[in-house]
């Protein structure tokens, strides 16, 4: 039993791998079930702000209508701008009437775009800039990074007391801890983060990260961690290999390809 998903609004091409793959497993005689899932309506959206917020739904329904128009019920949208709501203190708990209340008028003024990267960015911003920089340097891995890349990165003097840094960065629930990895909360998330590096600057950031990582794991067994340092480097080559690093990274690259192809992992070692 497997079950995929993806957004329809970012796989438009009839040619995507993922349709071919689809029509080739029904040809196999395997059963595929396409089932699609639309944002929140209205209703359930109210139900949903009202058992946040621990009021009837009755009382709610004014703001989940102002959120419903400017999220079109996306969920981790409409929680996100709730939570931003709560930051900038146009949604707060009153002691006195021991409620939640809001300012109805400037949350409908509130200029938010269609696109959930605008709040995700503004609320990254307001972080602190060792905080911004660790969620930056996160993104570069994707979706999750592994603890010992963090641990290589905790030795370096750039990233020292990493580990306070991701508890604040867990905390705004930017990340969160997963096993041996810090992911991600959301892509979107990551890809807020991401954004944050100026395009002109996105290869000098990956090359340098990985030189930077190479040069605290040198002599380490780097075990998986190896192809995660080997790719931040070559991202940023050829234009800005440094000098007399040549040899050192082309041993990096076959060494890491010759453990892909032990591995039968060839498109990896490619």
């Amino acid at each position: 039993f497997f079950v995929g998903s993806y957004r329809d609004n970012e796989v438009v091409d009839a040619d995507h791998p993922l349709f071919e793959l689809m029509a080739n497993l029904e040809l196999s005689g395997i059963h595929v079930k396409n089932v699609q899932l639309s944002g929140l309506d209205q209703h359930d959206l109210n139900l949903m702000i009202s058992e946040s917020l621990c009021m009837f739904p009755r009382i709610s329904n004014p703001l989940s209508d102002i959120i419903f128009s400017k999220t079109l019920g996306n969920p981790f949208f409409a929680l996100f701008f709730l939570s931003s709501l709560i930051d900038t203190r146009l949604l707060e708990y009153n002691l006195r009437e021991r409620r939640w209340i809001w300012d109805q008028a400037k949350i409908r003024s509130e200029c938010i775009t269609d696109n959930v990267l605008y709040l995700l960015t503004k609320k990254m911003t307001s972080l602190p800039e060792n905080v911004q920089l660790l969620l930056t340097t996160l993104s570069c891995f994707g979706i999750k990074a592994d603890e010992r890349i963090v641990s290589y990165l905790d030795m370096t003097t750039q990233y020292s007391g990493i580990s306070v840094l991701l508890d604040r960065a867990i905390s705004e629930r930017c990340i969160q801890k997963q096993s041996t990895e810090f992911q991600f909360v959301h892509d979107k998330v990551r890809e807020a983060a991401y954004s944050l590096i100026p395009d002109a600057t996105k290869k000098q950031f990956h090359y340098d990260l990985g030189m930077l990582l190479y040069s605290v794991s040198e002599g380490q067994n780097l075990n998986n961690t190896l192809f995660q340092v080997v790719d931040q480097i070559n991202y940023g080559i050829p234009a800005l290999i440094q000098p007399g690093k040549q040899l050192d990274i082309s041993k990096l690259n076959f060494k890491a390809g010759s453990i892909a192809m032990a591995r039968s992992d060839f498109t990896t070692a490619h």
